[in-house]
C-alpha cells in the first residue's frame, strides 16, 4: 500500500512538473470564424479558445513547432512603434484574428518570459489604435508568424 502511495505521489510531482514547464510563446487574439484565442505553447501545441470559451488543443508536428516556435524567438526582443490615427475611414473592420503578442526568450536560462508584449495589430484605414516592429524585417516575421498560426487554427475548423 505505501509503495502504491509513493508512485502515485511521485507521479503527480513529475505530471505537475512536466504542465508548469509548458509555456505560452506567442498569442493572437480578435475574432475569425468562431476562434477568440490561438496560443502557441512550447510543448509543440496550438491551444484554441473559441467564443464559448471552449479550449482544443492541437498538436504540431516537430517540424511546424520548430518553425513557428524559432519565428517567435526571433521576435522575442523587438522594438514597437505605436501609431494613432486623428482620422479613419467609415468602413467596416472585417472580424479577424489580429493582434499578435510574443513573449521575449532569454537566451541564458533558455526560457520563455511570462509577459506577452503586443508586437503587432489589424492595420487598414478604419484602425485607430496600431503597433507595429520598428524594423521592417521584423514586421514582415511577425505577419508571417501570424499568418502561419491562423492557418493552423482555420485548418482544425475542417477536422
Amino acid at each position: 500500500m505505501k509503495l502504491i502511495i509513493s508512485t502515485l505521489i511521485a507521479l503527480t510531482f513529475s505530471l505537475t512538473a512536466k504542465a508548469a514547464a509548458v509555456q505560452t510563446v506567442a498569442t493572437i487574439s480578435g475574432y475569425e470564424y468562431g476562434i477568440n484565442e490561438v496560443a502557441l505553447l512550447s510543448n509543440h501545441t496550438l491551444r484554441l479558445t473559441n467564443v464559448d470559451k471552449e479550449v482544443t488543443i492541437l498538436p504540431l508536428t516537430d517540424a511546424v513547432a520548430d518553425k513557428l516556435l524559432g519565428n517567435a524567438m526571433f521576435l522575442g526582443n523587438i522594438e514597437t512603434v505605436t501609431n494613432n490615427k486623428i482620422i479613419v475611414c467609415m468602413m467596416l473592420k472585417v472580424p479577424s484574428l489580429a493582434d499578435l503578442r510574443v513573449a521575449a526568450y532569454d537566451y541564458d536560462t533558455e526560457k520563455y518570459s511570462s509577459d506577452l508584449q503586443l508586437i503587432l495589430t489589424d492595420s487598414g484605414c478604419s484602425i485607430h489604435h496600431t503597433v507595429v516592429p520598428k524594423e521592417f524585417y521584423h514586421q514582415t516575421a511577425a505577419e508571417s508568424l501570424r499568418a502561419q498560426m491562423v492557418i493552423l487554427a482555420l485548418n482544425s475548423l475542417t477536422k
